[in-house]
């Protein structure tokens, strides 16, 4: 029992924190150091349009509040953060020039797992670079792939998804800034993938939820966003009645949702960006 003891206040503090320390998954907004030589700089690099796809968002919650659902506060953060960062990257120079780059980025896909020991977020990102006559001079699809157990919050999780989707489309475009006319490489980040096979790798394949569903404001779903299970009190009194380390839901998760079908017709969206 002596050895049980630290686990069961371990997810004390996780249940605890999980229903009233802010994680809710609200997120924040920043700006990102990116390496650029200044001199090298040929255009001014600007954010033409930021956008979600219809059902982009899904939110899985085993056993725990359906919070941090993707929403329009995220985007704009996403927004504000990659205009910030290239903000900073642009010296005074490079922000009057006459050649002016368009970025365009769409979030395609954004999938949410949590329980109360751990969750993963797996997003699809697009985004395109144009000159001001929208010419497509560079496009590509990406994703993220992020996951914690037991230390963090939704938010933390949410925020380091939205700075690998941040640093990914400013290195580059700061490189095409850089290098006008040449051919862009894909920029190599941790934690970003060009194809949904490796991003799947970095993820987990199931979340458990730890502790009675007691624990809870509800007990038998009458909370909006529960996943609950079977009543295992009898359980619980056969090992001195902790409740908390017996597992109280249990999912294999379908990242295959956050994989979209085909790639952006950015010729047509621009178009229709344009009447």
């Amino acid at each position: 029992m002596e050895q049980m003891l630290p686990l069961f206040w371990l997810v004390v503090l996780v249940g605890a924190c999980g229903s009233g320390c802010g994680t809710t998954g609200n997120t924040s907004h920043f700006a990102l150091q990116i390496p650029v030589e200044h001199s090298s700089l040929q255009a001014t690099v600007k954010i033409a349009s930021a956008d979600v796809e219809t059902n982009a968002a899904q939110l899985a919650a085993i056993g725990v509040f359906a919070w941090g659902k993707f929403n329009t506060n995220d985007l704009a953060n996403i927004e504000r953060s990659l205009r910030d960062t290239l903000s900073a990257s642009q010296p005074g120079k490079a922000a009057e020039a006459d050649t002016e780059l368009r970025i365009h980025f769409v979030i395609r896909k954004y999938v949410l797992d949590a329980s109360n020991t751990g969750a993963a977020v797996l997003a699809c990102v697009a985004w395109a670079a144009t000159d001001t006559k929208d010419k497509i001079l560079y496009r590509e699809q990406f994703y993220v792939a992020r996951k914690l157990y037991l230390v963090g919050t939704l938010g933390m999780l949410k925020d380091s998804v939205h700075e690998g989707i941040v640093r990914r489309i400013a290195e580059s475009s700061i490189r095409l800034a850089s290098r006008p006319g040449e051919p862009l490489q894909p920029v190599a980040l941790e934690h970003t993938f060009l194809s949904y096979e490796e991003a799947i790798t970095d993820l987990p394949k199931h979340l458990v939820s730890m502790g009675s569903p007691l624990m809870g404001t509800a007990s038998k779903g009458e909370a909006r966003g529960f996943i609950t299970a079977h009543d295992t009190s009898s359980t619980w009194n056969a090992i001195g009645g902790i409740p908390l380390l017996l597992p109280s839901g249990r999912a294999t998760l379908e990242w295959n949702a956050a994989k979209p079908l085909g790639e952006i017709d950015w010729e047509r969206y621009l178009a229709t960006m344009t009447k």
